[in-house]
Order: C-alpha cells, then structure tokens, then sequence
C-alpha cells in the first residue's frame, strides 16, 4: 500500500487508504464513512500511524520551492542539459540564464522558460579553459571514481567562467535566484561567487554525499563554502531513505532571510 504525505490527501482517500490497511492486515474496516471524524482529526491520526510505521512525507523540489514562499527577478540554472522544468514553473515570470559547457547544448533543451538567454561555457572559480568530461547527464568536469562505473564517452576543452563574471555582466537585479547541478564541481562554482555574493537571494544545489567524483566536496565542506558566501542550509529538496543518497538537493537562504528565524 502507498503511503503518500497525509497533509495533502482529503478525507475521502484517507478513509480508502486507512480502510484498505485494515483488511491488508486482517481487521474489519470500520462501518463509518469518512465523515465521521473531521477532515483534521483524520489527517493527525493518519499521520501518526504513517510515523509509527517509520514512513516519511514524500517531498520534491516543486513542493519545498512552493512551501518556501521564494520570490526572483532573475534566475541562473547552471547545468542545464534538457532543462529544469519545475525550475521554471516556480519563477514563471523571472529572466533566466541558462549555462551549460557541452557542445550543441542549447538544441537539447525540452520546454525551456519563457524568458532567457543560453550561454554556452561552464562555471567555476577562476575564469580559463578546462576538460570536460562528457556522459550524458553525468557529464562533469572533475573524473569519477574507479568504483563508480560511469562512461567518459568523450572528452574536449571548454570555456570556464565565474558567478561573479556573468551576473556582473548578464544580471541587473538585487533579487537573483541560483540552481546548481554539476555533478561534483558544485564547489568551484560557488567559489565565484564573491562580489555579488549580496545580490543573491537563494541557491539550490546538487551537493554530493557519498564519494562519486574525485575532489569534490563532501556535504559538509559544501555547506561550509556557503556560510563562508553568506548562505545558510535552509532544507533539503528530496525524500529521505535509510539508504544513503549518492546527493543531495538542498536549498539555501541569506543568513539574514527571515524564514530562517521562524
């Protein structure tokens, strides 16, 4: 039987879900319709056994963005490769700037935002050229680990730029949203970030947990580099397991972002 996040399930489907674990597990279903305990009253009972069990609210991105409130004039999407589209359905009405360093990128995406500009290099701390190491959507500029089994298909140099660089130059408002997805070089990509640190509201990123790329960071030294940006951990974008992750998605807010004071 599915558990599913008893905050968003009505009562009729709560009173289905709650009669089927019944007879699953050899009891009578109770004879009383859904109406007979309030739609709240229903929902906290559920919701206790659903944590008795061990089961957690199933989450997205979609669901943190929405239940954050967040708000952005102009948004970057680094790593794009067919695009983000829960990205772009939350900021329907922001510019963005779409940055990605394969080859021929731009001709992947599928529904891209309404508003934006496509450029066409990778981003890191120190402006230059680096290899890029292409698999899919598990290109990367850092190498995997032996263990992990990923193919390199093929290898070229690309263009390096920073945060700083392109919203100095592509950006102009105060108000600027940031999402993250570089398989591993998350860390140089936030590294510059520095002068327009200030201008930035928000940043989720792919932060890697277990060791899939050689020098990337570990979650912690990630989180780290933030607060030394002035970012604060705010929540995680995914479900939890009792499996470890292999990443993370996770956003972060302003260390003076009042949310983080509620």
């Amino acid at each position: 039987m599915a558990i599913k996040d008893a905050k968003v399930l009505d009562a009729q489907e709560l009173y289905r879900l709650i009669a089927e674990f019944c007879t699953e597990t050899g009891f009578a279903a109770p004879p009383a319709a859904a109406d007979a305990l309030p739609d709240a009253r229903l929902r906290q009972r559920f919701a206790a056994l659903c944590d008795a069990a061990g089961f957690v609210p199933r989450i997205s991105q979609s669901d943190v963005l929405r239940r954050a409130g967040l708000k952005a004039d102009e948004m970057i999407d680094v790593g794009v490769h067919r695009g983000t589209p829960f990205l772009y359905d939350a900021f329907p009405d922001a510019y963005f700037l779409l940055v990605d360093p394969q080859r021929r990128a731009e001709s992947l995406l599928e529904n891209p935002p309404a508003r934006f500009k496509f450029i066409n290099a990778a981003l890191g701390a120190e402006a230059g050229t680096m290899m890029f190491n292409v698999s899919g959507p598990k290109s990367s500029l850092l190498e995997w680990n032996d263990n992990i089994g990923t193919t390199v298909r093929r290898r070229y140099e690309v263009s390096v730029t920073t945060l700083d660089a392109l919203i100095g130059v592509e950006l102009h408002s105060d108000n600027i949203g940031i999402k993250i997805d570089v398989e591993g070089f998350e860390g140089e990509v936030i590294k510059g970030l520095r002068d327009s640190a200030a201008r930035v509201r928000f940043v989720m990123a792919e932060v890697s947990v277990l060791k899939r790329l050689k020098g990337a960071p570990d979650f912690g030294e990630f989180v780290s580099l933030m607060h030394e940006r002035g970012f604060a951990f705010y929540n995680l974008m995914n479900s939890l397991s009792a499996v470890p992750p292999r990443y993370c998605d996770v956003l972060f807010l302003r260390r003076d972002d009042p949310r983080l004071s509620r």
